[in-house]
């Protein structure tokens, strides 16, 4: 029963259903039915604390200094308290192990994959599953959308995200089991990529290319031999698809003979012309704002980075991005230890979705939003609560030892 309550814990936090007040509800729900709470993570746990609190606190300040308010605003990092609160409270007291947490990541990402394998079966289902996730734009968008899927997340650019991860995810699950079927969901996981976005497609080929050579180094020659065919066969099919929608994306080869008429006209990635400087890269009026932010939901932009310094500014993104490097610093110390295969394995994955994280928020603002933040942090106090955990055991091992010696 409780193994099913983690994994119910993962799959509401990273995807949302029906509203983030479920949620919420649903986080409340299990740390009611906790009898006893034991604050292993107490340091990490305060300074997370601390650290979404004065972001919050900033935010409140900012909307004072500029006589404005955004309920949405204050709603979202309100939320990002409530998270880290319920999550880092709850964590510590379930009985898992780093390998049953491994599953439940790989389960969590299969069901996004399977997801999108029924509305490509099924396309009729995808406006419903939008709205049951919490798509963030207008269904009725996804109408004239068809080429695309965004399987159970709430957004194209989190479910580009989520693929990507499932790459790398399954790459190690096949590294450390050997079993075909997380090669298959491999190659899945990068399929999946070309219908969700531009942004995945090309995250996805770099991140797949570069698992790839790595993989057929690793292997005897009879695998390569067998694999190999079943790479070049994959990459064929998906450059075949995805080429014609990257040159008829690219503004300055959508003239060129490359191009076969596929063009997007809303899709333009060329500085030559400007198009992205004057329409996404923007900032402030002035110097002040730019540090200090204005407390608005900006529109007219889609880089996440330039979102946030509207709202809170040059300092609110520092303290956001210091949250995270803080984060990432402490499981690598935990990942040097090698306390474990399966532990390793999971700072891995932290490290790399978090870094993918920073990655994507260049095209879209993912950092502390709804499901990714709620990820990293379901994997940061998992690792911390088996990191500490092993580290308590230790010790009661040596002071017994010690005892008998004494004795």
């Amino acid at each position: 029963m409780k193994a099913f309550l983690l994994l119910m814990l993962f799959f509401v936090n990273i995807y949302n259903p029906f509203s983030v007040f479920l949620t919420a509800g649903f986080n409340l729900f299990v740390l009611l039915l906790l009898l006893r709470i034991e604050l292993i993570n107490k340091r990490e746990f305060l300074n997370l604390m601390i650290f979404s609190i004065i972001i919050i606190i900033w935010q409140v300040f900012v909307f004072i200094l500029n006589i404005n308010f955004s309920g949405f605003l204050l709603g979202k990092y309100f939320r990002i308290v409530l998270s880290t609160f319920f999550l880092g409270l709850i964590i510590p007291n379930f009985s898992f192990s780093a390998k049953k947490i491994i599953n439940i990541i790989s389960i969590i990402l299969f069901l996004h994959l399977l997801a999108i394998a029924v509305q490509i079966l099924f396309p009729s289902i995808v406006n419903p599953m939008a709205g049951f996730f919490n798509f963030d734009r207008d269904t009725e968008l996804l109408d004239r959308l068809t080429i695309r899927n965004l399987g159970l997340a709430g957004s194209f650019d989190f479910a580009a995200l989520l693929s990507v991860f499932g790459i790398y995810v399954f790459y190690l699950q096949y590294k450390n089991t050997k079993k075909i079927m997380f090669l298959i969901l491999f190659l899945l996981a990068f399929l999946s990529c070309f219908r969700i976005s531009r942004m995945a497609m090309i995250l996805g080929f770099f991140v797949f290319i570069s698992i790839s050579f790595i993989l057929l180094k690793n292997l005897s020659l009879f695998k390569k031999i067998l694999i190999t065919p079943i790479l070049v066969g994959v990459f064929i099919v998906v450059f075949n698809f995805a080429f014609p929608i990257l040159v008829g994306s690219l503004s300055f080869l959508q003239k060129t003979s490359l191009n076969k008429g596929y063009v997007i006209d809303r899709a333009e990635y060329s500085t030559s012309d400007k198009t992205l400087l004057d329409r996404h890269l923007f900032f402030p009026e002035s110097t002040y704002k730019s540090i200090i932010g204005e407390g608005v939901k900006i529109s007219g932009t889609d880089i996440g980075y330039v979102k946030t310094i509207f709202s809170i500014g040059i300092i609110g993104l520092l303290l956001i991005i210091m949250q995270y490097l803080y984060m990432i610093r402490r499981v690598r110390k935990i990942k040097k230890r090698k306390t474990s295969t399966e532990l390793v394995q999971l700072c891995n994955y932290f490290i790399f979705f978090t870094i993918m994280l920073f990655v994507v928020n260049l095209k879209i603002l993912l950092l502390y939003s709804r499901g990714a933040h709620e990820f990293v942090l379901l994997m940061f106090f998992t690792i911390l609560t088996l990191h500490n955990m092993a580290d308590t055991n230790d010790n009661k091992i040596e002071n017994f030892n010690v005892r008998e010696t004494t004795f």
